[in-house]
């Protein structure tokens, strides 16, 4: 039985545009769209990229049959990574050492930079590493020795990855992804039309192959306001598709209009997106505290301040649900650096091999702040934090989760892990950061003139978080007190069209920095 298609999905599923960009807000069922769109074509050999392979095993049950599901992954495996089986893994310093010659303590800054120019040009869409540094004329000479140095070395170790005799130095999938890339395959072969979903979190080398694709339809899907994932390099394809046709899906069919509302309040306020998503499961609920019956999540911006409210709850008898799996939140890794500051009792337990290196926790911390490693100083944090009591409570939190939703009301996540997924009520941890100042005034740069600089502005990276976390919730969601501020002070505006004319008077008076 087809089902009833609001006048925006229609627009998109009967469009005879060959390039087509949709900007589908949280629940605004943009998977439903691509089904229908696909079934319209039933003579067209459609291939649909999901963002991973969690989301590509769910999807290949809902597509016709003209439809193969794939990640761009699996696409690159199957002629390149297969034959790097026995290699692969992530590239850490201590790999370095000797294919350069290098000690990862005493060269640290050289190896961090080879390590970073080497993790921009496997997810560029660049064909060489030169490109990644180009060389001016208004460059001195020791810049440009020391440009070419940090080519030849980086040029050394990618020669090592793809050598598949040689062990010591792993290939990442990123790396077997760009031979994938710089391949220039050419799928017009197989397939009419790609589909690219979850499209503002593209790595620079999947839009390459995507975009290159010249004799396919292409149709780009995503949320823009969903882009959380920049710090890894993705991007948001949708705007860098050129000739592309735009729709929009604006009706969340998951949140509740104040739920969807205030999403689109913080996207407003504080990128100026005029965006704006409207809910269709009832009013919902918004409040700084609510009595959480039945399935609720708790989401969290990082991992440490989750693991606080994870002992908490274990400490009270609850039985509890990682999202994704408790392992998956690195509390092994962080054990790691618990044996690291008692070293004398426990180096032998240490099994991470960089870990390996150090003898105490002012030593680790001194190498990671070189190496600017934040997932180390964070493990690092929550060590001093809890100290000798940590493997204990560590060990109640395992004993009280379940690998099984179902086993249990109480799920946790990070906003990071939480994307996709939804909850009846979901309650925002305290670690996000600070919306209004104590006068109840975003910290937005797009309200700020040059003169008054508020600190701590929030970035427009940080406000897609916020979004994401919010449009998690279907009809309830506790949020920290600064959050209803921002709300009055939208009041005061006119609501979000007055915040938007607001900001668009900064602009024309160029005052806004």
């Amino acid at each position: 039985m087809d089902m009833q298609l609001t006048p925006e999905q229609q627009q998109i599923v009967s469009s005879s545009e060959s390039r087509i960009v949709v900007r589908a807000g949280a629940g605004a069922g943009k998977t439903a769209t691509l089904i229908e769109y696909a079934k319209a074509r039933p003579n067209q050999k459609i291939l649909y990229l999901a963002f991973n392979k969690s989301i590509a095993e769910e999807a290949k049950g809902k597509f016709p049959d003209n439809v193969e599901v794939r990640t761009t992954h699996s696409l690159a495996f199957g002629r390149y990574g297969k034959k790097y089986r026995h290699k692969l893994g992530e590239l850490r310093p201590f790999h370095l050492e000797k294919v350069l010659g290098l000690d990862s303590r005493r060269d640290a800054d050289r190896i961090r930079e080879v390590v970073q120019l080497l993790k921009a040009f496997l997810q560029s869409g660049q064909n060489s590493i030169e490109e990644m540094v180009p060389i001016s004329k208004k460059d001195d000479k020791a810049l440009q020795q020391k440009k070419r140095q940090l080519v030849e070395a980086a040029n050394k170790v990618w020669e090592a990855m793809q050598d598949e005799q040689n062990t010591d130095v792993p290939m990442p999938h990123d790396g077997y992804l760009k031979l994938y890339q710089l391949s220039n395959p050419d799928l017009s072969p197989f397939y009419d039309i790609i589909l690219l979903d979850e499209a503002q979190d593209t790595n620079p080398c999947t839009l390459q192959i995507v975009s290159s694709q010249e004799k396919c339809g292409l149709v780009l899907v995503g949320d823009s306001n969903q882009n959380i994932y920049g710090f890894r390099g993705a991007v948001d394809a949708m705007k860098r598709l050129k000739g592309a046709k735009e729709y929009r899906l604006s009706r969340s069919f998951r949140c509740a209009d104040r739920i969807a509302w205030l999403g689109s309040l913080v996207t407003a306020t504080f990128k100026g997106d005029d965006f704006i998503l409207r809910g269709v499961n009832g009013k919902g609920v918004v409040e700084t505290s609510i009595k959480a019956d039945g399935l609720v999540a708790y989401l969290y911006r990082t991992n440490s301040a989750l693991l606080g409210q994870a002992i908490k709850l274990a400490k009270e008898g609850k039985k509890l649900y990682f999202v994704g799996g408790i392992d998956g939140y690195n509390l092994d890794e962080l054990l790691d650096v618990w044996r690291v500051a008692y070293h004398r009792k426990h180096a032998h337990e240490i099994k991470d091999r960089y870990l390996k290196r150090f003898d105490s926790l002012d030593s680790l911390e001194a190498a990671a702040k070189e190496m600017h490693a934040q997932d180390i100083l964070t493990r690092i944090s929550i060590v001093r934090e809890y100290l000798a009591e940590l493997p204990r409570l560590l060990e109640l939190v395992r004993k009280q989760s379940t690998d099984d939703p179902a086993a249990t009301n109480i799920h946790l996540s990070t906003v990071h892990k939480a994307k996709g997924l939804e909850w009846p009520t979901v309650i925002l941890g305290d670690d996000f950061p600070k919306l209004v100042d104590r006068h109840g005034r975003p910290y937005s740069r797009l309200l700020t003139t040059l003169e008054e600089r508020l600190p701590r502005c929030l970035s427009p990276e940080e406000a897609n978080v916020l979004y994401v976390a919010i449009t998690r919730a279907q009809s309830a969601l506790q949020v920290p007190e600064d959050f209803l501020e921002l709300v009055e002070f939208a009041k005061t505006k006119g609501g979000i069209p007055g915040i938007l004319k607001t900001i668009e008077g900064y602009k024309k008076s160029r005052k806004v920095y």
